[in-house]
C-alpha cells in the first residue's frame, strides 16, 4: 500500500511534493514556532530567507552533518 506524504498545511496535496515547500515551512513556523522543526529544517528556513527560489535542504543537511548541531552551524 502506497503511503501519502504527511499533509502539514490546509492546501491540497500537489502532484509535486516540493511545490509550496517553503510556504509549508513558514506556515508551520507561524503555527508552532521552532519547536516543531528538526535542526536541518531550521537551517533550511534560514538559508531560504537569504537565498530565495532555490532548494536549500541539501545544504542545510550538509551543514548539520559537518557541524553536528544547530548551535555548531550558527
Amino acid at each position: 500500500m502506497e503511503q501519502k506524504p504527511r499533509k502539514t498545511s490546509t492546501e491540497p496535496y500537489s502532484q509535486a511534493p516540493w511545490k509550496g515547500h517553503r510556504a509549508r515551512l513558514r506556515e508551520r513556523f507561524s503555527n508552532s514556532g521552532l519547536a516543531a522543526f528538526l535542526d536541518y529544517e531550521i537551517v533550511e528556513l534560514l538559508l531560504a530567507l537569504g537565498i530565495p527560489h532555490k532548494d536549500r535542504k541539501p545544504q542545510a543537511k550538509e551543514a548539520i552533518d559537518r557541524f553536528k548541531t544547530l548551535r555548531g552551524v550558527l
